[in-house]
């Protein structure tokens, strides 16, 4: 990830980056490789007419953090981090299991314990209805849920009031794979590209810059793409 700050010209109805006491950031990109199970994140704010507004009035800023701070998200993960440090052993977790039935033609019901369901469907040229996302959009979209929640949390936790978040990811991939065509093409996701749109009241492009890469390398399931944890197969015949 490669993240690049201009300061200047960056309010096209004004010419410049200083309105009165208003200071005006933008966050831009550039491309950058990784092992393709790290998504690339590009962070764009001016470009998507989102400009971040520092008052200078530092009572006034630090009211506002206050505030924040004192939400209900900030206090609970506050509350849930002092059991944690308190209580190591209480941190591990066995996880809700899915399960997917098949359920007509290669559509799947999944189902979880707790009365969680979402249904999958593949494509027509994969032989399925499109009546529902394939495994795969899920799985893409599972990365941006989790990404877009972590930022969340760290904003809440830091006492940044964030004003807009949109967390996209694309992916490339090789249809031959799943087909079994060709033994060296894998039927995974060849690449991943995380992009995340930002704002927010009270801080920095800097700061928001931090908020991103920090939670984004504590996203869970980010985290499980890129340490690819072993999987193991229990097959029973019934």
């Amino acid at each position: 990830m490669a993240v690049v700050i201009d300061p200047g010209g960056l309010d096209p109805h004004h010419g410049g980056n200083e309105r009165g006491k208003e200071q005006w950031f933008e966050i831009g990109t550039v491309e950058h490789s990784h092992h393709p199970r790290r998504g690339d994140i590009a962070i764009f704010a001016a470009g998507w007419n989102c400009f971040f507004r520092f008052n200078e009035d530092l009572k006034h800023h630090a009211a506002a953090q206050e505030d924040t701070m004192t939400s209900p998200i900030a206090s609970t993960l506050e509350n849930l981090t002092a059991a944690l440090k308190a209580n190591p052993e209480k941190a591990r977790a066995k996880y809700a299991p899915a399960t997917a039935t098949l359920a007509d033609g290669l559509k799947c019901s999944v189902t979880g314990p707790s009365g969680e369901k979402i249904v999958t469907d593949m494509t027509k040229a994969m032989g399925g209805e499109a009546s529902a996302p394939n495994p795969g959009w899920y799985f893409r979209a599972s990365i941006a849920a989790c990404c877009s929640t972590a930022i969340a949390m760290n904003a809440a936790r830091r006492g940044i009031n964030l004003t807009a978040l949109e967390v996209t990811v694309e992916a490339d991939g090789d249809n031959r794979g799943i087909l079994g065509m060709d033994a060296s093409v894998s039927a995974g996701h060849a690449a991943l590209r995380t992009h995340v749109k930002i704002a927010a009241e009270n801080a920095t492009a800097e700061q928001l810059q931090d908020l991103v890469r920090f939670s984004e390398a504590h996203s869970p399931v980010g985290c499980t793409v890129r340490d690819a944890p072993p999987n193991t197969l229990r097959l029973e015949v019934v």
